[in-house]
């Protein structure tokens, strides 16, 4: 079988940097893609030979059109110095992006014309399968633990009760909410299931920064579950 011009596997390297007040750091990308894995403050880039310059957050990357060697500057505008985790890949293709000032690039590219989603790189997930007691916050992130902001790129619930409707969320809070109202909604239901067996379900539909100092919470209202299940990945910043 003749695989020329096949896409080749996307490999990344991580890269720790710890990057000063007022200091541009060098460092030398070589490779087709770059992502910030974790920083808690945007973070610039820019090339020496003055080609381009843009700026990523935590979980965003940027794709080039072939694999290539820059010496870039980074650095940040935070009064504070910064410990950044960014990763390198090689072989990937070209992304829909443009280049123009500082602009913030998605995580999208393309393959045989089709868009394609970069693998995310969570740190942590959580998993329970455990019925939820009514009026009964249960535990996802201690807000103590959130210390610097986290991302959570992916979480979903199921919840059912066999006489009356269960009402479930996921709640960010700087305390254990009250109700599934009390805090950020997260996630509320989308899909409500009836006849024989009362039920609800949800879904995050795009990652989510929650801000440092708030906890996450699964809550649901005034019913004990008969059955559910919860699931989340996320990363501590």
């Amino acid at each position: 079988m003749n695989n020329q011009g096949r896409n080749k596997t996307a490999f990344l390297r991580n890269y720790t940097l710890k990057i000063e007040v007022g200091v541009k750091s060098e460092f030398g990308l070589r490779g087709s893609m770059l992502r910030v894995i974790a920083a808690n403050v945007p973070i610039y880039f820019e090339s020496r030979d003055g080609g381009s310059s843009f700026y990523l957050e935590a979980g965003e990357e940027i794709v080039f059109a072939d694999n290539v060697f820059f010496e870039l500057d980074v650095y940040h505008t935070s009064g504070v110095e910064q410990t950044i985790i960014i990763a390198v890949g090689e072989n990937a293709k070209i992304g829909s992006v443009k280049l123009s000032g500082n602009v913030a690039i998605t995580n999208l590219t393309l393959d045989n014309g089709r868009i394609q989603v970069a693998p995310i790189a969570y740190a942590a997930s959580f998993a329970s399968n455990t019925s939820l007691v009514a009026a009964t916050a249960e535990v996802v992130v201690l807000p103590a633990a959130n210390v610097n902001g986290l991302l959570i790129w992916n979480a979903q619930f199921v919840s059912h009760n066999v006489t009356n409707l269960s009402r479930t969320a996921l709640i960010a809070k700087s305390s254990a909410p009250v109700s599934t109202v009390d805090g950020d909604s997260i996630i509320s239901p989308q899909n409500v299931y009836l006849g024989g067996v009362f039920g609800v379900s949800g879904n995050l539909v795009t990652p989510v920064k929650i801000a440092a100092g708030k906890g996450l919470y699964f809550y649901t209202g005034a019913v004990n579950e008969t059955f559910g299940s919860r699931s989340l990945l996320y990363t501590l910043l």
